[in-house]
């Protein structure tokens, strides 16, 4: 018997969908738009806090990052570009 998907994503998910999506808009640009990698660093913090609610444990160095880029993220809207 088939395992029947839910039709509305979970949060994780949904995180993942995002995260790809934002990666994806970065691919192939030599030089992406602040908004783009604004987007690229929210959606990673987003899909790594999701990862660690279902129970998965960073690693030390991947922590480290995650706690960075969620301090760039908290910074005013193009604050980034200097």
């Amino acid at each position: 018997m088939p395992i029947m998907q839910a039709d509305e994503p979970t949060e994780l998910e949904a995180a993942f969908a995002r995260y790809r999506a934002a990666q994806l808009a970065l691919r192939g640009h030599h030089k992406p738009a602040l908004a783009d990698v604004e987007a690229a660093l929210e959606a990673r913090v987003e899909l790594f806090r999701c990862l660690v609610a279902s129970g998965w444990v960073a690693p030390e160095t991947v922590a480290r990052q995650i706690d960075l880029d969620a301090v760039l993220v908290d910074q005013p809207h193009g604050a980034l570009g200097g």
